[in-house]
């Protein structure tokens, strides 16, 4: 996928293979990036994710 594609919350909990409570946890953190907000659904970009997952 391009660094501009956004995903959804199921992808982001599968690559880090956590719960959707423990990655909203950690986006509070500032361990996960935070979403953005796409008319009704919340959706994280892939470069964003790429960067964390690098780190």
């Amino acid at each position: 996928m391009p660094d501009c594609a956004r995903v959804p919350e199921a992808v982001v909990c599968a690559l880090y293979d956590i719960s959707r409570d423990t990655a909203w946890v950690r986006v509070k953190a500032g361990l996960i990036p935070a979403p953005i907000k796409q008319g009704n659904t919340t959706r994280w970009v892939v470069g964003d994710l790429r960067a964390a997952l690098a780190r």
